[in-house]
């Protein structure tokens, strides 16, 4: 089940989730997005770039990094700027 949420984030079942796994893994062709070290798939860690907690999960393609398990715990998280911010500071 995947579900999108009123802000638009996308929340994924576990069996969805498990797919998305295997996807991420698929796209970096098995290399960590941050050192490009070869990770095996079940070492492989997904990094939530924007978080996970308080509201700012989102299972999408653009919103998460494979990386190996040392890159996963020096990875920062990102402040999302809010989708309604005024660009003219005002």
């Amino acid at each position: 089940m995947r579900k999108i949420t009123k802000d638009g984030r996308v929340i994924l079942s576990l069996r969805h989730y498990r797919r998305f796994r295997q996807q991420i893994y698929d796209r970096c062709l098995g290399a960590c997005e941050s050192c490009s070290r070869y990770i095996r798939f079940e070492e492989m860690e997904l990094h939530h770039i924007y978080g996970r907690g308080g509201g700012k999960r989102t299972d999408t393609d653009e919103a998460v990094q494979a990386l190996c398990r040392p890159c996963h715990e020096k990875a920062v998280i990102k402040r999302r700027e809010p989708v309604n911010a005024d660009a003219s500071g005002a």
